[in-house]
């Protein structure tokens, strides 16, 4: 949908789920990465590699706020921090130069992921473009998910 559309949506009463694919996605079905049936939000659906997420199972809250205000964490291209509404923080991460599945899984999955961010404590399922996300303005339980910081 384009933004007019989107807005027409919701002032007709339209809701979203709470989850968002930080990446665009094509609308066509394509094949799981079991290849024996067909999705619409698989990695294969993924249309344009602009973002990847990034978040931590094993560190408290007050942890993933400090890694990524640690200097480590400032050469990151972060996109935005979105607080879950749990104990979660999830990072966008900007990516560049990703034009296939093939180049997200060279560039992306094996250097910035299994090289850097897994060694780090990032959970590994993060790794996929089409990688869902806490989606900001949702509640959950009693607690907004919200965007902490946007660049």
């Amino acid at each position: 949908r384009t933004a007019k559309d989107w807005i027409e949506y919701f002032r007709h009463g339209g809701q979203t789920a709470p989850h968002i694919i930080c990446n665009p996605l094509s609308g066509a079905p394509a094949p799981t990465k079991s290849g024996d049936k067909q999705t619409y939000r698989g990695d294969h659906n993924v249309a344009a590699f602009k973002l990847c997420m990034a978040e931590f199972d094993d560190l408290t809250r007050e942890e993933q706020i400090a890694f990524w205000m640690s200097p480590a964490a400032r050469k990151l291209p972060v996109a935005c921090l979105i607080d879950t509404g749990g104990k979660s923080i999830h990072a966008w991460l900007r990516v560049t130069g990703i034009h296939s599945l093939d180049d997200w899984d060279k560039e992306i999955k094996a250097k910035l992921y299994d090289q850097f961010l897994i060694p780090l404590g990032v959970d590994r399922a993060c790794s996929s473009p089409a990688r869902s996300s806490r989606l900001p303005g949702h509640l959950r339980g009693e607690k907004y998910q919200r965007i902490l910081w946007m660049s």
